[in-house]
Formats: structure tokens, sequence, C-alpha cells
């Protein structure tokens, strides 16, 4: 089974470049660097490859680890072929292709294209090994050689920054429903958990202009009653960010009553919070 699994990467790669010239980007021993950048929602890991663009290592607050190929030459009609973990110069192995590794992305307007999943290749850099990413270019087939030369340190700069990224990153606080009966103020565990995530992420900010807490209640009852239920539960949930730390100078707490029809999913009995962080 491994030997036909390394004939046909072998044979795949050989028809793309029998159809069209064959082209390496890779970078000296001497040039081989990676940089590390980062912040509390956001981790890079980056090498520039002489000739063809950036390479990098993405992880932001909240999503799984991406890689990136950043490159003029990266267009709309580019795909991915095939990756592979090679040897470094100095040592002797079979190349096998990586699996686990997620689906790629191109974007022609940014000119990047985006690798998900990207955990088992950071790891096999950890290990030692090199990477080989095929992919098509205007001039036919193209290997980028992704070394692990001067990683070591910058990964650990990265591990470190990946132990103190917040849980949530903007994508994720920047709207978010939660049901609450004015009956029973009591949230669900995960609710809790949203909750933190996006207090932390309003104290970790300094940018944040406003919290927009609206209540909404869908009940049979006269709309005198929705108002003062909605704005209980939108009261209870701006105190539960309060307690979290967030400063109730930058909440907003508006109310509807049923204003607005039921959102789709929502308990019978519970009325509506949305909870929406502004930056500046």
């Amino acid at each position: 089974m491994y030997i036909q699994a390394v004939l046909a990467c072998f044979l795949l790669l050989y028809s793309v470049a029998s159809q069209a010239t064959l082209v390496k980007w890779h970078n000296s021993l001497e040039d081989s660097t990676w940089t590390f950048t980062g912040s509390a929602t956001e981790c890079t890991l980056s090498q520039p490859v002489q000739g063809f663009g950036t390479l990098s290592f993405n992880l932001q607050a909240g999503k799984p680890l991406s890689f990136q190929l950043s490159s003029n030459r990266v267009k709309q009609d580019t795909y991915f072929i095939a990756l592979h973990v090679m040897p470094p110069a100095w040592e002797n192995f079979a190349p096998f292709e990586l699996e686990g590794v997620g689906s790629a992305i191109v974007s022609g307007i940014t000119s990047k294209m985006v690798i998900n999943n990207a955990a088992p290749m950071f790891e096999q850099l950890m290990q030692g090994h090199w990477l080989n990413v095929a992919i098509s270019v205007a001039s036919g087939a193209a290997n980028i050689e992704v070394s692990n030369v001067r990683f070591t340190r910058a990964s650990d700069e990265f591990l470190a920054c990946q132990n103190r990224l917040l849980p949530m990153g903007f994508s994720q606080v920047r709207d978010n429903t939660f049901f609450l009966s004015p009956y029973s103020t009591k949230l669900s565990e995960l609710d809790l958990m949203r909750l933190d995530g996006i207090a932390r992420y309003i104290e970790a900010k300094g940018n944040i202009k406003k919290v927009l807490v609206d209540g909404y209640m869908n009940s049979n009852a006269r709309n005198s009653i929705k108002l003062r239920q909605s704005k209980e539960i939108a009261d209870e949930l701006a105190s539960l960010l309060i307690e979290r730390g967030v400063s109730p100078k930058l909440i907003s707490v508006r109310v509807h009553g049923g204003r607005y029809p039921k959102e789709k999913g929502q308990p019978a009995d519970k009325g509506r919070i949305r909870v929406r962080v502004v930056q500046q």
C-alpha cells in the first residue's frame, strides 16, 4: 500500500510536469529564516521564499491553524496539487504525502492560497522534516519548498503565543444571541462560556466603542408586559457582563418587546438577547 501511494504521488506530479514547465522555489540554507509576530488574538509564523512570496502559519483566536501562501503568482485559476513531507538537505528518506490537512482555498483578489487545518504541517516541521507544496501557476506546475531551518526558536515563541490566545476572536464576539426566560435567569454552561469569551475579549482590547444589549420577548402577553420582560432579561445579561469585568459605561441596553418576530430555534417560553460588540 505504501509503495502504491508513493507511486501514485509520483505519477501525479510527473503527469503535471510533463505537460508544462516545472518551477521550484526554495531558499538557500543561509537565507532560510522564520519570523514570529503575535498578539492576544493572532499568532503568525512566516518564512519569505526567494522568487515566490511568503509562507506563513496563522492562528487566530477561536479558529484552527492555517497555512498561507501569499504571492502575486497566486491567481484565481491557481490550484493545490499535493503536499509531501521531504527529508532535509542533510538526511535521506523516501518522501511521502502528508494526510490530515484541510482543503485549500484560493483567492486571486488577495493573491493567497490558504490550507486549512494545517496542524499536521506544523508537526512535521517540529520533527525536523521539510515540506514540499505542489501547486499550479501560470507557467505550469510549481513546487515550493518549506524548510525548518531556524524554525525551533520562532516556533517556541509561536507556541507560547498560542497558549496566551483569547478563546474567541472578533468574528466570534461581534454578534451573539442568547435565549433567556424572564422567570428563570439561568444560562447554560455553554452560554456562560460564550459570555466569558466576550468579556475577556473586551478586557484585552482597547478599541471597544460600545456593547449593545438588545432584549426581545415574543410571548402572548400584552405589549407592556413584553416590554417589561424584555428589559428584565436584557438587564440580566448586562449584569452578567459587568460581573465579568465589562465597564457599565460601554454597555447600552435597549428593549424591543415583541416588535420583531421570533428567531428560528427560539424556545417558546424564552425571550432572546442579542449582544453586539462594536469596535472603533
